[in-house]
C-alpha cells in the first residue's frame, strides 16, 4: 500500500509541474495523433497497460516491468501527417526484463516529412522536418504485482534551417490483479502515466503537451485447450487521456483484441477526442474514429518441441484519418472536414522469454 501511495503521489507531482506551462498544439501530430504501433492504433490510439512490446513504454515507462525475456520490435506508419503523401515515421526497439534486477528498454521514434512545394515566383522548395525521441527506460516489478517505471527521452527537432533539442522525463505505475477459477483465468490491468515532466519552452512560443493517462483492461482466458493451444483468449482495455498545459485534447479511448489459438489476433477501438488544430487561428476540432486491425502470432517454440518460450508476431493495420469538427473563435467560422487518406502500420516483433 505504502509503495501505491508513493507511485500516486510522485505522479501526482508531476502533472502539478506541467500546469506550469502553456501547450498550444505544435507537437500534437509527434506525441498525440498516429503513433507507429499496429497494437495500440488498432485498440483506439491508445494503452496505457499495454506489456510485451518495447513501444509501450511510449504509453506507460512501468510497462517493461511486466515483459518477459527479450523483445525486439520495428514498426512503421505511413504516411504519418494528415494527407501528406511524403512523411512516415519509423520506430525501433528493444527491453530485456532481467526479473531480479528489473527491466530495461530503448525505443526510439523517427519522423520524417519530404516536402516539395512550389513557392514566390515559382521557385520549387525541397525541404525536410525531422523530428526524434530517444526513450532510454527502467522500470521494476515488486513482488505483489506492482511496477513502476521511469522513461529518461532525448527529443531533437529540425525544421527547415533550425534545430533544437531537449531532455524531458516520463513516470508510470501498473498494477496487476489476477485470480483463478475452474473454468478461468482473469486479469485485471490498473495504469497511470505522466509524460514530459520538467518540460519548458523549446522556443519562445513552443512546448511540450504534458501527457497524462490512466487506464484499465481485462483479460479473460477461458481453460479450453485444443492441441495444446488456447483456444481463444478476450482482452478489453479503456484509456482516458487529457493534457494538462491545454484546455483541449482530451480523448476517451476503447480497444479490444480476440486471439484465436493463440495464432490469429483481431482487434478493433474507439476513440473519441477534441484537437487543438491551428493555435494562430485561435481554433480547435474534435475528432472521433472506429479503428481495427489483425496480427498473426507464431509461437515457434511450439512448433519446433523447444522448452524456450519463442515468439514471432506480425500486427497490420490499415485506418482512414477521421474527419473533424473546426471552429476558429478569432474568425467566428466553421467548417467539417470529411475523412481523409488511409495511412497504414506494420509491425515486426521478436520474443525470446529466458
Amino acid at each position: 500500500m505504502k509503495k501505491l501511495t508513493c507511485i500516486v503521489t510522485f505522479w501526482l507531482l508531476g502533472i502539478s509541474c506541467g500546469f506550469a506551462q502553456s501547450y498550444h498544439g505544435l507537437f500534437d501530430n509527434f506525441f498525440l495523433r498516429q503513433q507507429a504501433n499496429a497494437q495500440a492504433e488498432a485498440m483506439g490510439q491508445g494503452h496505457v497497460t499495454m506489456t510485451g512490446s518495447p513501444f509501450s513504454v511510449f504509453y506507460n515507462p512501468a510497462s517493461s516491468s511486466f515483459s518477459d525475456g527479450i523483445t525486439t520490435e520495428f514498426s512503421r506508419l505511413d504516411p504519418s501527417f494528415y494527407q501528406n503523401t511524403n512523411s512516415h515515421t519509423n520506430s525501433y526497439g528493444i527491453s530485456y526484463n532481467t526479473n531480479k534486477y528489473g527491466a530495461f528498454a530503448f525505443n526510439e521514434i523517427y519522423y520524417t516529412d519530404n516536402l516539395d512545394h512550389a513557392g514566390f515566383q515559382y521557385i520549387r522548395y525541397i525541404h525536410s522536418i525531422r523530428s526524434k525521441l530517444d526513450i532510454f527506460n527502467y522500470s521494476y516489478k515488486f513482488h505483489n504485482d506492482l511496477g513502476i517505471g521511469i522513461n529518461i527521452n532525448y527529443l531533437w527537432n529540425d525544421y527547415f534551417i533550425e534545430s533544437d533539442n531537449a531532455v524531458i522525463f516520463d513516470l508510470g505505475g501498473l498494477k496487476r490483479f489476477a485470480y483463478k477459477t475452474d473454468y478461468a483465468d482473469h486479469v485485471f490491468l490498473l495504469g497511470a502515466s505522466y509524460n514530459n515532466i520538467m518540460l519548458g519552452n523549446i522556443q519562445n512560443f513552443r512546448s511540450y503537451p504534458a501527457i497524462a493517462r490512466i487506464g484499465a483492461s481485462y483479460e479473460f482466458d477461458p481453460k479450453i485447450k485444443i492441441s495444446n493451444y488456447n483456444a481463444v483468449q478476450t482482452l478489453l482495455s479503456m484509456d482516458y487521456r487529457f493534457v494538462t498545459n491545454s484546455s483541449r485534447a482530451k480523448a476517451f479511448q476503447l480497444g479490444t483484441e480476440f486471439t484465436l489459438f493463440e495464432t490469429l489476433k483481431l482487434r478493433g477501438g474507439y476513440y473519441n477526442e477534441n484537437v487543438n488544430t491551428d493555435y494562430e487561428l485561435k481554433a480547435n476540432g474534435h475528432l472521433a474514429n472506429f479503428t481495427w486491425g489483425a496480427g498473426i502470432n507464431i509461437p515457434i517454440n511450439k512448433l519446433l518441441g523447444s522448452q524456450t518460450p519463442i515468439r514471432l508476431q506480425f500486427d497490420f493495420a490499415n485506418l482512414k484519418n477521421p474527419g473533424y469538427y473546426f471552429a476558429s473563435s478569432l474568425y467566428n467560422t466553421e467548417a467539417y472536414s470529411k475523412p481523409s487518406a488511409y495511412y497504414s502500420i506494420y509491425s515486426l516483433k521478436l520474443n525470446v522469454g529466458i
